[in-house]
């Protein structure tokens, strides 16, 4: 993975990310395990993330439990983003994320 100031890891399972500045870094995760390593990656050097979840990852972790794997690792440095078209799922995120201080983009 390569050094950035910021980090846009884009969690989906099916979907291609959005087109982003080149100033940022951009990681595409297909599963729950790539997204946590790359989350771990970033955090390990201090990185700014920029966190664009998806809720259904088609498997059993979902982006819910990314979310809540972000939350373990108490890094404030991050915001947020959810394109997932699971209604429940993406309010469930948001409200989780809110929570505990993580700001929304859009």
């Amino acid at each position: 993975m390569c050094s950035y100031n910021v980090a846009y890891i884009y969690v989906d399972d099916v979907r291609n990310a959005p087109n982003i500045s080149e100033d940022i870094g951009l990681i595409t995760c297909r599963s729950y395990k790539q997204a946590i390593n790359a989350i771990d990656h970033f955090i390990q050097r201090n990185v700014e993330i920029i966190l664009d979840l998806d809720h259904d990852l088609g498997g059993i972790k979902s982006g819910y439990d990314v979310a809540k794997y972000f939350i373990s690792t108490g890094y404030k440095n991050m915001k947020f983003k959810v394109h997932s078209m699971n209604i429940v799922g993406r309010k469930n995120i948001i409200e989780l994320l809110e929570r505990y201080g993580y700001k929304k983009i859009n």
